[in-house]
């Protein structure tokens, strides 16, 4: 089952009941923490290229306030497909309003200062490394104007060194900055491999995925 749908679909639905249950407002601006995909079987096979039938069933895990709103909230996702449950999907986001949003990105590039990047999710970089890229027409990562690389770009450079993965896990720590280049780096064992994602010396997101033996 594709890991980047499961994420966007959760995430989709958890804003839905954001917005519906807990009267977050529609200017505010979400950012996502953390998210983690957990496969309690082994990765189900599940065609890609026709249509599929899953219920998708979302519960607020937790809601964080400041001041009487709402500031963030986190939500598990799970998929069943056959009356079973085949995939769990659990999301930490910060709800930022309209106001404060532009304190966060004093940092965002300005369309012309904006790097050229590969169009493949890894490619070599500069002194021997891997750099994240992307396709700038990319429905999924671009359905909507974005001032900082997209987080599904790093969930992909993810899954293209590991695209079945049992358990997926991604922390984002700071903004990607379309500026630089986001260097990838790799570890990997006989059953997980750990990346981290850094422009220069700043950590921007680290993940994880493990696949059972």
């Amino acid at each position: 089952m594709p890991i980047p749908l499961v994420i966007e679909a959760s995430r989709q639905a958890g804003l839905a009941i954001s917005h519906v249950g807990l009267e977050v407002g529609l200017d505010q601006q979400y950012l996502l923490d953390e998210v983690t995909v957990l496969f309690p079987d082994h990765h189900p096979v599940v065609p890609c290229d026709a249509p599929f039938e899953a219920e998708l069933e979302v519960a607020v895990v937790s809601v964080r306030y400041r001041q009487g709103k709402v500031c963030g909230l986190t939500f598990a996702g799970s998929w069943i497909v056959a009356g079973s449950v085949v995939v769990i999907a659990t999301a930490s986001m910060r709800c930022i309003s309209a106001a404060n949003y532009p304190a966060l990105r004093r940092r965002a590039a300005v369309p012309e200062r904006r790097v050229e990047v590969p169009t493949a999710p890894l490619s070599a970089g500069p002194n021997g490394q891997r750099v994240v890229g992307w396709k700038p027409h990319d429905p999924l990562l671009f359905d909507h104007p974005v001032d900082h690389v997209p987080g599904m770009a790093l969930i992909d450079a993810m899954l293209s060194i590991d695209p079945f993965p049992d358990t997926f896990t991604v922390r984002f720590h700071q903004f990607a900055e379309l500026s630089e280049l986001v260097a990838a780096h790799i570890r990997t064992t006989s059953t997980s491999r750990t990346f981290t994602f850094a422009q220069g010396s700043e950590v921007v997101a680290s993940g994880k995925t493990v696949s059972r033996p």
